[in-house]
């Protein structure tokens, strides 16, 4: 009898009523309480004009991010863009993001018919009250053809992602920048039942005003009319790079050869290099190695991360059919437990021009 009084009382007090499951907060939802912040994405078109068959690094957009002054840094994810014009998508080998004379995505293909390629960045981020200016760049086949017109836009205030609450993203405006231009009559676009979004994008000719991404999933263009680039002329020259073996072991210490490779212009054109990128694919990072240099640059004091980027001074000259022989030297500082393995990951990776005429 005492016993079943326990219980009973157990119950009465105890047991809590029925209470509800709480809600699954959706992702947007989570990033909106996680990371208070916002971001302006200004669309910059590309100037447009004329540009070889196998030309490299050639800018196709460009965008300014700002970070707004009252939230945190806002990490940029991905950006989708839209390739149109009167070109065939195979024609461009590789597009991918750079910031300054850094390439910050992979080189993606233009793998789908419909134009569409979607840059992942590894790590970027925009400081808080701060801007960066992110270019969009394409490497154009060697058998593109000649008269090929090509544009990239922006599809969508969704297009960007990025840990922010809130992200902006609009065309261009000469006045945010105090440019003085001259006034152009804006066509206004037809209506919806006259001419789709996507119609008037392809035009080049429509204008969204700024919205909040977290307000609308539209799929028209964010951009304003934009010159096409138009493939024409010949073919430029082509530079072959052939990895070579170490002649011994690298080990702890200074001026160790960590890399050794040549380089060698095919018979078109003479070119002159600027730069090479190198990223190491081993786990050596930073510090881990120090003064950096090939036969004819400046000394680069570590890796920043993986990544070197070495700078020739005067710029390095490589004639028609000629083959150089490049020695990357360093300052060994990391265990036996760190490697090196440095590759020349992308073709844009050897910043290099064409030498016309007598120079």
């Amino acid at each position: 009898m005492v016993s079943s009084l326990i219980i009973a009382y157990f119950l009465n007090n105890f047991v809590a009523p029925d209470a509800q499951v709480p809600r699954v907060r959706t992702y947007r939802e989570i990033r909106t309480s996680e990371h208070h912040a916002s971001l302006d994405v200004e669309v910059i078109p590309a100037e447009g004009g004329s540009i070889p068959p196998g030309a490299s690094r050639v800018e196709v957009l460009k965008f300014k991010m700002t970070a707004d002054c009252d939230g945190q840094d806002v990490s940029i994810k991905t950006i989708t863009l839209k390739r149109e014009g009167m070109g065939n998508y195979r024609d461009i080998k590789k597009v991918y993001a750079t910031h300054g004379t850094y390439r910050l995505t992979p080189g993606h293909t233009m793998s789908r018919r419909d134009g569409i390629v979607r840059l992942r960045f590894r790590s970027f981020t925009v400081p808080s009250c701060e801007s960066r200016t992110v270019s969009v760049n394409a490497d154009f086949r060697g058998s593109a053809q000649v008269s090929g017109e090509h544009r990239f836009v922006l599809l969508g205030q969704n297009s960007v992602a990025a840990s922010a609450s809130s992200i902006i993203v609009h065309p261009w405006s000469a006045e945010s920048d105090n440019v003085k231009v001259e006034e152009k009559t804006i066509v206004e676009p037809k209506p919806r039942s006259e001419a789709s979004p996507k119609a008037r994008c392809r035009e080049g000719r429509a204008y969204y005003p700024r919205v909040r991404s977290s307000n609308i999933a539209s799929e028209e263009c964010v951009n304003v009319t934009d010159p096409a680039l138009r493939v024409s002329g010949e073919e430029v020259g082509l530079i072959e790079v052939t990895y070579l073996p170490w002649l011994r072991r690298i080990t702890y210490g200074p001026r160790r050869t960590v890399l050794r490779f040549s380089i060698k212009a095919d018979e078109k054109n003479d070119h002159r290099i600027r730069a090479i990128t190198l990223t190491n694919e081993g786990t050596a990072r930073n510090f881990d190695l120090h003064n950096l240099s090939l036969p004819g640059s400046r000394v680069v004091s570590y890796m920043s991360g993986n990544k070197v980027r070495i700078v020739f001074s005067p710029p390095l000259k490589l004639k028609k059919n000629q083959e150089r022989l490049m020695t990357m030297k360093a300052d060994i500082r990391a265990s036996r437990r760190r490697t090196v393995k440095f590759v020349i990951k992308e073709p844009s990776d050897i910043e290099s021009s064409v030498v016309k005429g007598r120079r």
